[in-house]
């Protein structure tokens, strides 16, 4: 621990909840962050269940879904489906593609992500909450379409001024989310 006036590096764990919170600032941006991550995952149905009072968000779509492997990486920093370089950040044809929104709600949330991938039967599930993966296994109900479902549940619980502000009505409930089409580049 440093003294006051020294500079210091912070921990990696403060580092981590200080990029959290500027990623991820408000139930919104729960929603758009998903919702984009359908998007990118060619959903065509996307259901949206968001609880104010219980800081919860529900987002389930019926895109392509993941394999065991691709949902082991979903949630770390910096891992994206996107792409392992730079090139396609040059000319994006996708809703996002740093790799920092799951991360970041599992910093501030508990996160289950479901999900069947296109090509297997299996569905999996991954709990994460304050950035660590809790558990990881084979679902054992069946699910007979294949897409992801995502559950953030106790969200901001690291992060009492925003609870606070939340439970007062100061940051507001409702919010425009706007879609850029990857097509046209235009905004829905």
């Amino acid at each position: 621990m440093s003294s006051h006036g020294r500079v210091a590096a912070l921990s990696t764990d403060a580092q981590r909840q200080l990029h959290a919170a500027a990623t991820i600032a408000s139930i919104a941006h729960i929603v758009e962050e998903l919702v984009c991550n359908s998007l990118d995952a060619g959903a065509r149905t996307i259901r949206i269940h968001v609880s104010i009072e219980n800081f919860a968000v529900t987002v389930h779509d019926d895109g392509r879904g993941m394999s065991a492997e691709d949902l082991r990486l979903c949630g770390e920093f910096h891992a994206s489906s996107k792409g392992g370089d730079t090139s396609f950040a040059a000319a994006p044809r996708t809703h996002g593609f740093r790799g920092k929104a799951l991360a970041s709600i599992a910093e501030q949330a508990e996160i289950v992500i479901t999900s069947r991938s296109a090509v297997q039967q299996e569905i999996w599930v991954k709990t994460m909450r304050n950035g660590a993966t809790i558990s990881f296994v084979r679902a054992s109900e069946s699910r007979r379409d294949f897409g992801t479902s995502v559950a953030v549940r106790d969200a901001f619980f690291n992060r009492p001024v925003v609870r606070k502000q939340l439970e007062q009505g100061i940051v507001p409930r409702e919010h425009t989310i706007s879609t850029r089409d990857p097509e046209t580049g235009r905004t829905r």
